[in-house]
């Protein structure tokens, strides 16, 4: 089968790099579709969103599309077109890569459907290069610790599966960085001048982070308060965002029965770069 024509991306703020700014769907309000119908290429940048299988498949993404949570609401993948500027602070150890393996955490969580790596087309280059990245290949998956393209909304068994699941969206850039410090600060400026507070309220101002194992990075968290698209439930979750010299990523960890804390998610964003990081 012929792969699809990729999407072309626009620096506008309502079709952003790899997160256009769609409708949400029926029934799960305030949350764009991850991605066009099924066996269509997302646009560039996009997080994929794995097919449900057997009937019901527009029903079952609504879970998969809860998963993803703020990251997908905001459009958070507009916010990675930054950068440019002098030298940081940090050691630069040399070119690496982002991958989506099939599991991360000690194999605690598993990847939902194929992951999706797609590098920008000569046009977008020189888009992204104004911006300050160069060479940049995108890199998306969602994991979970349920199957979550299997479960029926309807069903109530799966309904309580699905309240034990716990989730990680994880999206982000490699190529060239120029100052990841300056990066970083920069995305979450946008990031506050562009959300739209009716979906998503991001709580007070980015906090810096250092967990254990974040090496050669910065990273910083931002708080944010949405409605779950499945249960409709109040939900807080924070982004963690890290930017090296070669790689750009935000990780949000999200449960349907629990909420994390911002040491707990800035510990499993750190964890999750040292697990999909490569050299090159």
């Amino acid at each position: 089968m012929a792969k699809p024509a990729t999407a072309r991306w626009s620096p506008s703020p309502c079709t952003a790099y790899g997160y256009p700014q769609q409708p949400g769907q029926p029934g799960h309000p305030g949350v764009p579709p991850q991605q066009p119908p099924y066996g269509q290429q997302p646009q560039y940048g996009m997080p994929p969103q794995p097919p449900a299988s057997g009937g019901g498949g527009g029903k079952k993404a609504g879970i998969i599309v809860g998963a993803v949570a703020v990251v997908a609401a905001i459009g958070v993948g507009a916010y990675f077109l930054i950068g440019g500027g002098g030298a940081g602070g940090l050691e630069d150890d040399g070119p690496h890569k982002l991958t989506a393996p099939a599991s991360v955490l000690s194999d605690t969580y598993d990847r939902q459907g194929p992951a999706q790596e797609e590098s920008a087309s000569s046009s977008d280059e020189k888009d992204l290069a104004k911006a300050g990245v160069s060479d940049a290949t995108s890199v998306g998956a969602v994991y979970s610790t349920t199957d979550l393209t299997k479960l029926d909304p309807e069903d109530p068994a799966d309904l309580a599966k699905l309240q034990t699941a716990e989730n990680i969206t994880y999206f982000g850039v490699y190529g060239k960085v120029e100052d990841p410090e300056k990066a970083l600060d920069v995305m979450f400026t946008q990031m506050h001048k562009n959300t739209d507070d009716k979906k998503v309220k991001l709580v007070g101002e980015p906090t810096s982070v250092s967990p254990d194992g974040l090496d050669g990075a910065v990273m910083k968290c931002q708080e944010a308060e949405t409605t779950h698209p499945v249960t409709n439930k109040e939900q807080t979750t924070f982004m963690c965002v890290w930017a090296d010299y070669s790689t750009l990523a935000v990780v949000e960890p999200t449960a349907t029965g629990k909420t994390y804390s911002l040491d707990e998610s800035a510990s499993m964003a750190a964890d999750v770069r040292k697990d999909v990081r490569v050299a090159k």
